[in-house]
């Protein structure tokens, strides 16, 4: 519906000021990362399974106390294996770039770059 002259549209108005968070809540960030999903490696090079799994909670865990993760992230080390199943490295990173990106306790906000995927899901 086209608004008549001298009227307003409502629906417009009030998407144009309501204003969008530039940032997740905690909780959002924690349900992402208890959700986290990564392909598997077999044969080929890969990210201990384990050691990304224990590094997750600990991601939780820091959230949960109001922590900044980047530090966290650029220190960790993560394993990579071949002979045992692992998971796929750049999907790793990726997901790691994004939490530290949607950090809701980031003093600064970093400069990630986002990848194809945090893009598709966070805009």
């Amino acid at each position: 519906m086209t608004p008549v002259d001298g009227e307003t549209d409502e629906t417009t108005e009030e998407a144009a000021s309501t204003p969008v968070p530039d940032r997740i809540t905690p909780e959002q960030l924690v349900d992402y990362l208890r959700k986290a999903h990564f392909d598997s490696t077999r044969g080929r090079r890969g990210y201990h399974q384990g050691e990304v799994n224990a590094f997750l909670l600990r991601l939780v865990e820091a959230v949960q106390e109001s922590q900044p993760l980047a530090d966290l992230v650029r220190r960790q080390k993560l394993t990579q294996v071949r002979l045992e199943h692992g998971y796929e490295i750049r999907e790793v990173n990726d997901f790691l770039a994004a939490v530290v990106d949607l950090d809701p306790h980031a003093h600064a906000r970093p400069s990630v770059r986002r990848s194809t995927l945090v893009t598709r899901l966070f805009g």
